[in-house]
């Protein structure tokens, strides 16, 4: 019933699009058989698994999230690669994290580039907040691109990262980014990051970058946006989340947020009623649909 009811709502979607001005093409076979995937209910139910408590960096609870999302991608047929990294001065830690990576190759019988893209988010919270929206939203979308991406034909190397320990001064992402070799920063063309996607509270999704520019992160997910709801989203400047390592290294990279910030932020009514299916079954969509206009794909 769920995959009937997404059908029926991405032909919705294409018949909005068709009339708007703004919209630069119709969805492809390959994009509609990937968007026809998603399944709102599970990211919701990872949500409820991740919010059984607060998540905080270096601590049994955030290890514990951690291998939750490990079981996860296993089932869904990935190899996770677990790097485990110090942390510094948190009185809450044991003083060891982890990001989680898994990446998809590019498919065979497609021309290959060397090219990389990066996805993101992060799965640890603050102390005494059960953190849907901060950021169990965020991870739990990654989640489910990563399922719905599985076995999608690719011609781009996708890595896919939960981070941990961004609220410890983004220790996950800055630990990932210092371990790049340099020709994997080079061959990196753009990274979206996902924080706080689901809020019913807060203000329009946003795209913010480091700068305040535009750039191959932003102009995609436009361009995805586009496509998909026939408008595009505001860019702000800022640096508060894991895209900062990335711009510092010189990648395109991107935060998507909703804001203003919910008035639930960073405390213990940041619960999983706040959130709203829409919002983060939209962003859903957009992630998947900005990969796949980065990376060719095959008609089906």
């Amino acid at each position: 019933m769920l995959r009937k009811v997404l059908f029926f709502s991405l032909i919705f979607i294409l018949s909005a699009c068709s009339s708007t001005d703004e919209v630069k093409r119709t969805l492809t076979d390959t994009e509609s058989a990937v968007l026809s995937r998603l399944d709102i209910d599970q990211v919701h139910e990872t949500i409820l698994e991740l919010t059984k408590e607060p998540r905080v960096a270096g601590t049994e609870s955030e290890s514990n999230a951690a291998a939750f999302l490990r079981t996860q991608l296993e089932q869904y047929g990935y190899e996770v690669d677990e790097k485990t990294f110090t942390l510094d001065g948190s009185t809450e830690a044991k003083n060891k994290s982890q990001n989680l990576i898994v990446t998809k190759k590019p498919t065979s019988d497609l021309p290959s580039t060397d090219d990389i893209i990066i996805i993101g988010a992060h799965y640890d919270s603050v102390v005494h907040s059960p953190g849907a929206s901060d950021n169990a939203s965020g991870t739990a979308v990654l989640l489910e691109v990563a399922r719905m991406l599985k076995d999608t034909i690719t011609s781009k190397e996708i890595r896919i990262i939960f981070f941990g320990s961004e609220e410890a001064g983004l220790a996950g992402s800055e630990n990932y980014v210092s371990e790049m070799s340099t020709d994997d920063i080079e061959r990196t063309i753009a990274m979206f990051n996902l924080d706080m996607v689901g809020s019913a509270d807060a203000g329009p999704l946003t795209m913010f970058t480091v700068d305040g520019l535009p750039n191959t992160a932003t102009n995609t997910g436009n361009i995805a946006n586009e496509n998909l709801f026939g408008k595009s989203l505001p860019v702000k400047s800022s640096d508060q989340s894991d895209h900062y390592p990335f711009y510092n290294a010189g990648i395109d990279a991107v935060v998507f947020t909703h804001y203003p910030l919910e008035k639930a932020y960073h405390s213990a009514n940041d619960t999983i009623d706040k959130l709203s299916k829409e919002r983060v079954e939209n962003i859903v969509l957009i992630i998947s649909m900005s990969i796949l206009e980065l990376t060719a794909t095959k008609s089906e």
